[in-house]
């Protein structure tokens, strides 16, 4: 059984790329992991959480999964942006440009980015809502198991991942905004396409649990600063996280 360095992914028989993000099988080497130094970075305040209010928001949509995986992998998969162009290729379609304005909190307890949408798309919802929109997906997570995100402000999500004894049961439930209301056909739609991509990170969080035995990573991408800093946080809040480090699917 050959791993990937990077977050220890199987790589299966006669493939030459790690099916995670896409690594070449063969690769040795990658960037030795550096510091993030959350104290430089605690600059995560009110305003930022603005994208997030949900009192101007109705749910729309709710979907639950049983995932065999511990709900830390599910946790740092939905941090990672660089698994997106080979395990969501029509969601990463929507954007452009890299993570930016990273910011923790609470020496990384909260942590957020954001990600430009395509011009496009962003030009198509200001069409339809005569409306003036920021051209952002927000990201945020609060440590151990909880997210929000925004999509232009126009759909809002929240997702609690709970432990189980066969993994974490993840309940996520959508958002529409009351001030960007859309045709009706737009949130069935975004129901289909949200549900397709929470099916694709169930497979690779379950595929990846099969080989994850530890966090003793020493190798990282670029954009994975939330993601090492979370790890970080499972270290020292152990032995009360320390059930959840062996577990085996």
């Amino acid at each position: 059984m050959k791993l990937c360095i990077h977050r220890g992914h199987e790589i299966p028989e006669g493939c030459t790329k790690c099916p995670y993000h896409g690594l070449r099988a063969g690769l040795e080497r990658l960037p030795e992991v550096y510091d993030v130094d959350v104290k430089e970075n605690n600059s995560l305040c009110a305003t930022d959480l603005e994208s997030f209010n949900h009192k101007k928001a109705e749910w729309f949509f709710v979907y639950e999964q049983q995932v065999k995986a511990p709900y830390y992998l599910w946790m740092q998969n939905t941090m990672d942006f660089n698994h997106l162009d080979l395990v969501h290729p029509e969601f990463s379609k929507m954007f452009e440009g890299r993570p930016e304005d990273v910011k923790f909190d609470m020496n990384g307890c909260l942590s957020r980015y954001r990600i430009k949408i395509r011009k496009t798309i962003i030009e198509g919802f200001e069409h339809l809502l005569r409306q003036r929109l920021e051209p952002y997906f927000y990201h945020l997570t609060s440590f151990p198991n909880f997210s929000l995100t925004s999509f232009a402000g126009v759909f809002l999500s929240s997702e609690l991942a709970l432990k189980n004894l066969e993994g974490c049961k993840v309940r996520t439930v959508f958002y529409k905004a009351k001030d960007k209301e859309l045709p009706e056909e737009f949130y069935e739609n975004a129901k289909i396409k949200n549900a397709k991509i929470l099916q694709e990170d169930k497979a690779i969080c379950e595929s990846w649990a099969k080989t994850y035995h530890n966090h003793e990573h020493k190798h990282w991408l670029p954009d994975e600063e939330r993601i090492r800093v979370y790890v970080d946080l499972l270290k020292k809040y152990e032995p009360y996280y320390s059930s959840n480090c062996d577990y085996k699917t």
